[in-house]
């Protein structure tokens, strides 16, 4: 057993699962506060302490999480899994069923929220009103306009939603088979990203008692559902939103209409899955440094099993996964760098590799296409990370949300 063979066994799972935990306690951070003001019926542009997102997070993670992740066996989360499947099914359904109801362009129809929030000094860009606005951009004097007072007009949004509002002056309603730009180093990471939560599988399947090829079926068939859910959700979900459509796909729901029920259930259900699947996923994060640390035999049901091992060991990892959520400002950058680094090495390059290792036909053309693949892989990872990088020392004008809806009347 060499130290790279080692490493490679007993860590590989700490830093796949890791990576989802904190992309889907991101999810929580940028949908809750919003579902919880709509639930309460408090106006988005206001704060309050009990609304803040890192604040709920924690509470998520206590009251949650740390209960489901307490128990020695994995075999009760299989109720809480396929609730959380039951949830996406029914989010891409409802993604579905938006793209043939929501307008396009979005703009003459956007909330007072909006209006607010992109009035919010109207003075640097002199813009009279809402009304002028539209009339001389869309031909929009039939439009039902808001009448509002935007003389004093302040509000303050969760980043994605301002992010995505934005993005909105400035939509087409003609989707692009094609579109090159910075941000387009996110995209392939952060696909290979999604499709490294698969990979969970092995280590879950492995804590079954009952490894049958029953269950094997089941996995396969769990893992092409999900498949066509992501195929569905993000070919919907662009043509709905083109090039406005932002990081956080149910955030752009939420940005349009607040208050829409079925909108609003849906982004219930996301919340319900994420929060549901982050126990399933912490299994095998702590189980690889269990085991990496003290062996095998202080897993559950072995003699040298120790509960303090295995509760101080949850406490770690969520404490962990809580400080990245809380610092790292936007889930694009864990989604595209976890994508380009630990996905990559993940789902392209250790299972080539492997196969190359384990194959015995030394000139088979299998074998050299598997050593290719390891090369390219390594070089996509190399490559992305070095465009993330540079997409995060870019220095990119700040224009303030008036002077873009100047802008784009041009």
């Amino acid at each position: 057993m060499t130290i790279t063979r080692f490493l490679t066994a007993r860590f590989k799972p700490l830093f796949d699962t890791f990576g989802c935990l904190v992309g889907f306690l991101m999810v929580v951070k940028y949908e809750l506060p919003s579902v919880v003001k709509a639930l309460i019926g408090i106006d988005r542009c206001d704060s309050y302490w009990f609304t803040s997102p890192d604040l709920l997070v924690v509470l998520v993670v206590i009251f949650v999480v740390i209960p489901l992740s307490s128990a020695k066996d994995i075999n009760f989360l299989g109720y809480t899994s396929g609730f959380a499947m039951l949830c996406m099914i029914f989010c891409a359904i409802t993604i579905v069923s938006q793209y043939t109801q929501l307008p396009c362009p979005l703009e003459p129809y956007m909330p007072d929220e909006y209006w607010q929030f992109m009035f919010n000094d109207n003075s640097s860009c002199a813009l009279d009103n809402i009304t002028s606005y539209l009339s001389e951009k869309h031909k929009a004097q039939f439009f039902e306009l808001p009448e509002l007072d935007l003389s004093d007009s302040k509000c303050e949004l969760e980043q994605p939603i301002a992010d995505f509002y934005l993005k909105i002056p400035s939509q087409s309603c003609e989707p692009e088979l094609v579109s090159f730009s910075l941000a387009s180093v996110y995209a392939i990471p952060t696909m290979v990203f999604a499709f490294q939560c698969h990979a969970s599988v092995l280590p879950i399947y492995a804590e079954l008692k009952q490894d049958s090829s029953r269950m094997r079926s089941a996995a396969t068939v769990a893992l092409s559902i999900v498949f066509v859910m992501y195929l569905v959700a993000s070919c919907f979900g662009y043509l709905t939103f083109t090039n406005a459509t932002g990081s956080e796909l149910f955030v752009m729901y939420s940005g349009f209409s607040m208050n829409d029920p079925l909108t609003l259930l849906g982004r219930i259900l996301v919340l319900c899955c994420v929060i549901l699947s982050a126990p399933v996923l912490h299994f095998p994060c702590r189980k690889a440094i269990i085991v990496g640390i003290w062996g095998s035999e202080a897993l559950p049901g072995c003699p040298k099993f120790s509960m303090t091992k295995w509760l101080s060991t949850m406490i770690c990892i969520l404490l962990s996964v809580i400080v990245m959520v809380l610092y790292v400002p936007n889930i694009k950058d864990v989604f595209g760098l976890g994508g380009a680094t630990v996905a990559t090495l993940l789902m392209i390059v250790m299972p080539s590799g492997l196969h190359y290792k384990l194959s015995k036909k030394s000139g088979a053309l299998m074998k050299r296409t598997n050593l290719l693949v390891v090369f390219l892989g390594l070089a996509f990872g190399v490559f992305s990370v070095a465009l993330i990088i540079k997409d995060w020392l870019t220095d990119y004008p700040e224009l303030n949300s008036c002077q873009i809806l100047k802008n784009s009347l041009s």
